[in-house]
C-alpha cells in the first residue's frame, strides 16, 4: 500500500521510512482536523435602485408640493386687507387706520366718471348719493364733480356743484385738475371706471385720496358702503334714518 506525501508524492511502504529518515525535516503531516479554511467576508445586500429611485421621486414631489402650498407671492402694496371680496391697499397705514385719518378731513371732493355711452353710469352715480348722504349728516362740506369722458377714456371736461346742490357748473379741464387734488383739508373720493380685468374690487389709498377700482359697474355701490362703513362705523345707521325720513315724507 502506498503513502501519500504532502505535495503529492506517493511511495512504497518500504520507502516511506527511507524517505522519513533522509527528509525528517522536510516531511510534515497534515492532521485533517487541523485544516482552516479561509472564511469568506459576508456581503451585505445592498437595496435595489428601483426604490432608491422611487424614494426620490416622492422626496421631489414631497418638496415641490410643500413650495407650492406655502409660498405666498410678494404683495403689491405694503398694507393690505380684504373686506367682502374687496381688497383694501395702502403703502401708508393699515387701511383701516387710513381712512380714519382721511374721515377727519373737513370738506371732501367726491368725483365719479361719466363715460360716452357709457352702460355704468347709473351705477357710478349711487357713490356720489351714499357719500353726501353721510358726509353731510356728519356736517362735512361735500363737492360733487363729474368728469366727461370720451369714447378713449379721455377727461374732456368736468360738471361739478361747488357744495351747493342746487348748482352744476361745467368747468374746463384746468380747473377741474385742480379740484381733483386733495389737501391737508380736503379729502378726495374718487371713482376709476370700471375694470373687468381686475380680480377684485380695490380700494386704494393714497395720502388724502381714496381711488374706487370696481371690477365691474355694480360693485360700485357695495364697494362705497364698505368705504363709509370703514370711516364712520354708524354709517349704516345713519343711512337708515335718512331713508325712514325720506319715507315719511313721502307719505
Amino acid at each position: 500500500k502506498s503513502t501519500t506525501i504532502t505535495g503529492g508524492t506517493c511511495f512504497p511502504p518500504f520507502l516511506f521510512f527511507f524517505y522519513c529518515n533522509t527528509h525528517s525535516e522536510e516531511l510534515i503531516f497534515l492532521n485533517p482536523t487541523e485544516q482552516t479554511t479561509e472564511e469568506k467576508p459576508e456581503t451585505t445586500k445592498q437595496p435595489s435602485r428601483y426604490w432608491v429611485s422611487i424614494a426620490l421621486v416622492f422626496l421631489v414631489v414631497g418638496v415641490l408640493a410643500g413650495i407650492v402650498l406655502f409660498y405666498q407671492p410678494p404683495t403689491q402694496y405694503k398694507f393690505e386687507a380684504i373686506e367682502q371680496n374687496t381688497l383694501f391697499a395702502s403703502n401708508e397705514y393699515a387701511p383701516k387706520n387710513h381712512l380714519a385719518l382721511i374721515a377727519e378731513k373737513p370738506t371732501f371732493v367726491v368725483v365719479v366718471p361719466f363715460e360716452f355711452q357709457g352702460q355704468n353710469n347709473s351705477f357710478y352715480a349711487s357713490a356720489p348719493v351714499l357719500f353726501t348722504q353721510v358726509l353731510t349728516y356728519k356736517q362735512k362740506k361735500v363737492i360733487i364733480v363729474f368728469q366727461q369722458l370720451d369714447a378713449n377714456g379721455t377727461m374732456t371736461s368736468c360738471q361739478t356743484n361747488y357744495g351747493d346742490i342746487n348748482r352744476n357748473v361745467t368747468i374746463g379741464l384746468g380747473e377741474c385738475n385742480s379740484l381733483l387734488s386733495p389737501s391737508e383739508t380736503v379729502g378726495l373720493i374718487q371713482v376709476i371706471p370700471a375694470n373687468n380685468a381686475l380680480e377684485r374690487p380695490i380700494v386704494l389709498l393714497q395720502q388724502n385720496k381714496v381711488l374706487i377700482e370696481p371690477k365691474i359697474g355694480e360693485d360700485v355701490s357695495p364697494v362705497s358702503f364698505l368705504v363709509l362703513k370703514a370711516m364712520y362705523s354708524d354709517s349704516s345707521d345713519i343711512i337708515n334714518i335718512l331713508n325712514q325720513a325720506i319715507q315719511q315724507i313721502k307719505a
